[in-house]
Parts: C-alpha cells; sequence; structure tokens
C-alpha cells in the first residue's frame, strides 16, 4: 500500500480536524466512511476494534487479498496454517507411526535383527510411545491447535 503524503505537503483541498479529542458517534445507525486509495490509521498507544458482546452480531470482517500481521510479516513471518488440514495431515501421521509400531509389535524377529536384541528393546518402548502419540491425538481431537477466534480462507 502506497504511503498517503503528509498533511503539509498535500497540494490538493483536506479537512484537518486537529482536536485534543474527537468523537464522532451515530446513535441509530452506521457510521460509512470510504477512501479511494487506503486508510491509514495511526496511534503512539494502543489500536482496539470492540464489537460489542453479542455473540451473533459481534463479528469482524477483514475482506482483503492479503492481511499482514506485523509490519515485516510477508517478508520475516510466516503464513497461516489452516488447523482443520494440519489435524488431518498429524493424525495421519500418527496412525501410520502407530500401524508400524502395530506390526513391529507383533513381529516375532524381522530378519535383520537378532532375537532378544534391538528389536526385543524397542517392542518395550513401543507401548510409551504409542501412549504419547494418543495422548497427541486426543489433544488434537479436542481442538489444541484451533483458535475460536480467528479464522482464514483457504487458498483457492
Amino acid at each position: 500500500m502506497e504511503k498517503p503524503d503528509l498533511p503539509g505537503l498535500y497540494k490538493e483541498d483536506q479537512i484537518i480536524l486537529n482536536s485534543p479529542r474527537i468523537l464522532l458517534n451515530a446513535k441509530d445507525d452506521f457510521i460509512l466512511a470510504s477512501s479511494k486509495k487506503g486508510y491509514n490509521f495511526s496511534t503512539e498507544g494502543g489500536f482496539h476494534i470492540n464489537g460489542g458482546e453479542n455473540s451473533k452480531t459481534s463479528i469482524t470482517v477483514i475482506n482483503t487479498k492479503e492481511i499482514n500481521l506485523g509490519l515485516k510479516a510477508k517478508d520475516k513471518g510466516q503464513p497461516v496454517t489452516m488447523a482443520n488440514d494440519t489435524e488431518v495431515i498429524l493424525n495421519d501421521i500418527i496412525d501410520s507411526i502407530i500401524l508400524l509400531m502395530g506390526i513391529y509389535k507383533g513381529a516375532v524377529a524381522p530378519l535383520s535383527f537378532v532375537p532378544g536384541g534391538a528389536m526385543a528393546a524397542s517392542n518395550a518402548s513401543f507401548p510409551i510411545v504409542e501412549g504419547k502419540l494418543k495422548g497427541i491425538q486426543t489433544k488434537l481431537k479436542n481442538g489444541a491447535i484451533r483458535s475460536n477466534m480467528a479464522y482464514v480462507l483457504k487458498n483457492s
């Protein structure tokens, strides 16, 4: 997004409101604002958007091609992960590991292993690993990686 000219450098007509405090209030309806090039909000303090307490109407929608959370997010940040897809992939990996563990747990000794050697030692640790993997799956099923407040659309 291009940066706007500072008020003192702008060559066209403009309205400047400069006061210790400015309050805009629509008692019964909306406040509508529009701009051809962009909006620039700047503060030395916090920036808040409060939508009220009604869970059915208190929704903030940002409808744009790209959202960068942070000044250098595009260059130095990470893309948002899709929680549903991540859960499916992680569960598929865990299910595959548990399946392999079940195969090896039931094996007497593959040809490459000496009975009572490395395979026997790893068989003893299978229940511990399997318990940890199932614990991870439980966390995934309970929504441990899901946000209850932020949602994004998949790339189309």
